[in-house]
């Protein structure tokens, strides 16, 4: 299915979790196996971008998790991330 020419739609995967993110210190909620199925969600959504004709970005490409959780963006990470969409965006309607 296609969507409509007119609307233009920016999928974005998620950033990868930190490889020790699993650990009593950050979030036991996760395993080693969340961080490798972290791994695995950009060529998921990059399928479904491509499936429903939307732009695609990888969060993963241009931010990475903070060292305080593994799990979360910090400062940097967030403004990497908004640099990165805003660029998309622009050239998108350009």
């Amino acid at each position: 299915m296609r969507l409509h020419k007119n609307i233009k739609i920016l999928l974005v995967s998620p950033i990868y979790l930190g490889e020790e993110v699993w650990k009593a210190e950050y979030d036991p909620e996760f395993d080693k196996e969340s961080v490798a199925t972290s791994k695995k969600l950009k060529s998921v959504y990059r399928k479904l971008a491509e499936e429903y004709g939307c732009s695609f970005l990888a969060a993963s490409d241009v931010a990475s998790p903070s060292e305080t959780d593994q799990e979360h963006l910090n400062r940097e990470g967030h403004a990497a991330l908004a640099d990165a969409i805003y660029e998309k965006i622009v050239s998108a309607i350009a």
